[in-house]
C-alpha cells in the first residue's frame, strides 16, 4: 500500500487542477455536447447528460494528469534543461525491475487513463473500434509531443519524459475501452430484441 500511496500522491496537484478547471470546462464544453446529442438523437436523456458531464471531467483530468505540473521558477526541467526522451518500447520492464510496484502502477495507470477515451469515442462519436484506436493513438502522440517540445514551444526544453511505451499502453487502454463499449452496446441490442418476443410468448 505504501508504493500505491506514493504513486497516487504524485498526482494530487494534477487532480486538484482538474477539479478547479471543471466548472469552466463544463460551461464551455457540456452545452455544445448536449446540443450535438440532441441534434443527432432527436432527444436528450438524463443518462446522456450525466455522461457528457463525466466526459468533460475526464478530458480535464487527462490534460492535467499528462501535462501538469508545468515548469515554474527560474531553473529546473523545461526552463534551464530538458529531460531526454525514451524511445525504447520495452523500457517499462527495466522500470519495473528498478522501481518495483511503483513502476507497475505507472504502467497500469497508462492503460486505465485511456480506457474512458475508447468508450467515449464509441459511445458519443459512434466510432468503430479501429477508428477509436487510431484516435487514441493520435491523442497520445500529441500529449507525448507536447511533453517533448515544452508544450509546443512555450517552454524552451522538454519538462516531462517522452516515452514510446506510454503511447503503446495508452492506445491499448483505449482499445480495451472501445471493446467494452462495443460489447455493452451489442448486449443492449440483444436484450431489447429478446424482450418483445418474451411478451408475445406470455400472451
Amino acid at each position: 500500500m505504501g508504493a500505491l500511496g506514493s504513486f497516487l500522491s504524485s498526482f494530487s496537484e494534477s487532480f486538484t487542477a482538474a477539479v478547479i478547471m471543471w466548472p469552466f470546462l463544463s460551461f464551455l464544453l457540456t452545452m455544445p455536447i448536449l446540443a450535438f446529442l440532441y441534434h443527432r438523437d432527436g432527444r436528450l436523456r438524463f443518462a446522456s447528460a450525466a455522461a457528457a458531464y463525466c466526459s468533460v471531467l475526464y478530458l480535464a483530468g487527462l490534460a492535467c494528469f499528462t501535462l501538469y505540473p508545468l515548469p515554474t521558477g527560474d531553473a529546473g526541467p523545461g526552463i534551464t534543461y530538458g529531460i531526454p526522451p525514451q524511445f525504447n518500447p520495452l523500457n517499462f520492464i527495466f522500470d519495473i525491475v528498478k522501481d518495483g510496484w511503483k513502476a507497475v502502477f505507472q504502467t497500469l495507470f497508462n492503460v486505465v487513463l485511456f480506457l474512458p477515451l475508447g468508450f467515449i469515442a464509441g459511445r458519443f462519436l459512434q466510432m468503430k473500434l479501429p477508428a477509436a484506436t487510431i484516435l487514441a493513438l493520435v491523442v497520445s502522440c500529441l500529449i507525448e509531443t507536447a511533453q517533448l517540445t515544452g508544450l509546443f514551444g512555450i517552454y524552451p526544453y522538454a519538462y516531462r519524459t517522452f516515452e514510446v511505451d506510454d503511447i503503446i499502453f495508452n492506445t491499448l487502454g483505449a482499445c480495451w475501452g472501445g471493446s467494452a463499449q462495443s460489447s455493452s452496446r451489442e448486449h443492449c441490442h440483444k436484450h431489447r430484441s429478446v424482450r418483445p418476443r418474451s411478451r408475445m410468448i406470455q400472451g
